[in-house]
């Protein structure tokens, strides 16, 4: 089947060369593509069942992927609750304080 959509090009500034991307709509120019132009596509005529078992496998690998990075982020909360626990506390004196008796 054949798709309208768009060309963009973008600069890799690591290996220093433009890289080209199709995407369906052409509002990525504010996410740094610049756009070439419309263009028409041909994909591949995916079955209905095929594309939902193909979509429903990139959702669970996203979803996968949300849950990795919570476990991570809750892993470095932990590990900063227990340094914290961990910190001996010393009373400050009324002149370390800022304080002084009598005031």
């Amino acid at each position: 089947m054949r798709i309208e959509a768009f060309a963009y090009a973008q600069w890799d500034s690591y290996f220093k060369h433009w890289t080209y991307t199709i995407y369906g709509s052409d509002t990525m120019e504010s996410y740094g593509y610049t756009l070439i132009g419309p263009v028409e596509v041909e994909v591949p005529d995916i079955p209905h069942d095929i594309l939902i078992a193909k979509t429903v496998k990139a959702y669970r690998a996203e979803q996968a992927k949300i849950r990795a990075d919570a476990e991570e982020k809750a892993m470095k909360l932990d590990e900063t609750i227990q340094t914290m626990l961990a910190l001996e506390y010393i009373q400050p004196t009324a002149a370390e304080a800022g304080t002084e008796v009598g005031q």
